[in-house]
């Protein structure tokens, strides 16, 4: 009843078989540990959150949420935890990254949440233009919406993906260099023959 942070486990899938740390979306939905769930990943909760519990409900999550958890999952936040919030880093540290993604997804007021979350949540608002250049190097943050058997909607989860990006060889770099080139020395030639 409390929130994340849990550990999720999927098997196949978009996220194929991994482990993970994950937190809830929405306040007014839920799941039972260790049930196993059918997962689709979305950029948003499909029931909304408390802005309404309806099947067509959409909620994107916002970028001050990707951000966050982008730093919550990559241990980047134990670099700034502390000054940010003023407290070290403990038990509760987890229940106010909690607390934090439900006011950035409006599922909770600031009067709801300890100090710890707001502290974290006006943070990542104020590094929200910081996941574009993120999202461009190819890490994803993505709600996990959980679904049962006879489909019946549960709490959706955030979930975190790193695309690859393969870098080119310099050799192959050099290779579709001399294609261009090749192939502009061919334009010119056809260019004069007219």
């Amino acid at each position: 009843g409390n929130g994340g942070p849990f550990l999720a486990t999927t098997t196949g899938g978009p996220l194929g078989n991994t482990s993970f740390v994950t937190f809830c979306l929405e306040v007014s939905e839920n799941f039972s540990y260790g049930s196993s769930y059918t997962y689709a990943l979305n950029d948003g909760a499909v029931n909304g959150g408390v802005a309404g519990q309806t099947s067509t409900n959409y909620d994107p999550v916002s970028d001050a949420t990707k951000w966050l958890y982008y730093q919550a999952v990559t241990g980047n936040y134990v670099s700034w935890y502390a000054t940010v919030t003023g407290s070290a880093l403990s038990a509760d540290s987890g229940a106010g990254f909690q607390y934090a993604f439900w006011y950035l997804e409006n599922e909770k007021t600031s009067g709801e949440i300890p100090t710890l979350g707001l502290s974290l949540a006006n943070y990542a608002v104020a590094h929200a233009a910081d996941w574009s250049p993120l999202y461009a190097s190819g890490n994803r943050v993505y709600a996990l919406n959980l679904t049962d058997g006879g489909g019946g909607v549960h709490q959706d989860q955030l979930a975190f993906q790193q695309l690859a990006q393969p870098v080119p060889e310099p050799a192959s770099l050099v290779l579709f260099g001399t294609g261009l080139l090749f192939i502009s020395h061919r334009l010119l030639k056809r260019r004069r023959r007219t």
